[in-house]
């Protein structure tokens, strides 16, 4: 079975191949969340132990200085949860059940069995009531928010900033949110007042990110700028989040597919020659000028350029 380890970036092993897993982030504010046997630990980037495999049922990924943390699962498939810092310290105890991880502040929470949600701040008070059927984490200010099946926004305060009125949505980022409108089974883009600024079109449509935002015509994935204009045609299989000004693009969805890298502009920086085949969750983009590569079944790091910086792996 494949293990998994860490090295540094002129390829010295760090962290021995001992591991199922990583947390899909990788090293993140200088701890690194390990899997082995079903069991999840915490380290620092050294290897050093903060969190002991198997302490809690599941540590999430850090948000904001803080982990989600998870004890086993009851019988009634809940779980007790609260939060640890990045020394693994609980700052809030393990008090709490259907719970997200902060953000902005908050952190999304219910009652017991789910049925009301409300928000809390990072001294476990809870400073928005239970009153809402579902609820988002809290993104540019605004809160997506569900009562009777239909969907509004709320500021930090629990004001309600736009009507319940969506059939689903999504959270805020650059200023627009993406909406599914039920009628044309579409996706479209509002702004901050409830306005629709980009039509119902897409059969997905993904947070912008700036000025761009991966977009979908049910066939293939391409990117459009806030205005709704196409600014990279429907030609991949995938488009991934932008990582240090460039992303990850994929010719198929399956093992066969091959991957490569545009730039902001669109253009295709880095050919898509790299296998798909036997890519760990999570290493998909570059971080800290470096993604992984793979080739002939060969495993290597690239740099922005394309220019293989460690491993044998042919360009």
């Amino acid at each position: 079975m494949r293990k998994c380890g860490l090295i540094d970036k002129q390829g010295n092993i760090v962290i021995d191949c001992m591991y199922d897993n990583f947390g899909e982030e990788g090293v993140k504010d200088g701890v690194i969340r390990v899997y082995k046997d079903e069991e999840w630990g915490l380290l620092d980037k050294d290897g050093n132990v903060l969190v002991g495999l198997g302490k809690y049922y599941k540590i999430d990924a850090f948000s904001e200085g803080v982990a989600l943390v998870s004890s086993e699962r009851n019988r009634d498939w809940s779980n007790d949860s609260g939060f640890i810092d990045l020394q693994g310290n609980e700052v809030i105890g393990m008090k709490r059940r259907n719970i997200s991880s902060f953000s902005e502040g908050f952190a999304v929470f219910s009652d017991w069995d789910g049925s009301k949600y409300g928000f809390i701040n990072m001294k476990n008070e809870e400073v928005i009531s239970k009153q809402f059927d579902h609820a988002m984490p809290f993104s540019e200010g605004l809160a997506a928010v569900c009562k009777d099946d239909k969907w509004g926004y709320i500021d930090t305060k629990g004001n309600v900033v736009i009507d319940y009125k969506f059939y689903s949505v999504n959270s805020f980022s650059s200023g627009l949110a993406s909406i599914y409108d039920k009628d044309s089974q579409k996706y479209g883009y509002i702004d901050k007042e409830g306005n629709l600024v980009i039509d119902y079109q897409f059969t997905k449509a993904g947070n912008f990110d700036g000025n761009i935002a991966v977009v979908s015509n049910g066939e293939k994935f391409g990117l459009i700028d806030k205005s709704g204009n196409l600014v990279v045609d429907y030609n991949y299989g995938y488009i991934f989040e932008f990582s240090d000004g460039l992303a990850c693009v994929i010719t198929a969805l399956s093992e066969d597919g091959k991957y490569g890298f545009i730039n902001e502009k669109g253009e295709l920086v880095i050919d898509t020659i790299y296998e798909m085949k036997n890519l760990p969750t999570g290493a998909i983009g570059f971080s800290e000028g470096l993604a992984l590569a793979i080739k002939d079944g060969k495993y290597g790091y690239i740099n922005y350029d394309g220019k293989v910086i460690i491993g044998k792996i042919e360009q």
